[in-house]
């Protein structure tokens, strides 16, 4: 698991059980207390943004996604099937 720390633009997160790419944060340190790190999401599935709050520190679940361009050629069933141009 990764820490707070580790956050960056276009990264993607599991909170909440949802996919959430960050698109913004900003670590802001209060007068007292602890550092907190503001984050502005998108869910992927919904599209809905959000913005989430986490403390300094704390373990946060960084999801590794692969992004490919690749050629739709049919549907089969709910699913569809698509080719990888360069393999």
């Amino acid at each position: 698991m990764a820490t707070t720390s580790d956050i960056s633009r276009n990264a993607f997160i599991r909170y909440n059980n949802e996919l959430l790419q960050i698109l913004d944060y900003d670590h802001i340190t209060p007068g007292k207390g602890n550092a907190i790190y503001s984050v502005k999401c998108r869910n992927v599935e919904t599209g809905k943004q959000s913005e989430v709050r986490f403390r300094s520190g704390e373990k946060i679940d960084l999801i590794r996604v692969d992004e490919y361009e690749m050629q739709y050629l049919f549907t089969e069933g709910d699913f569809l099937v698509c080719m990888n141009q360069e393999t």
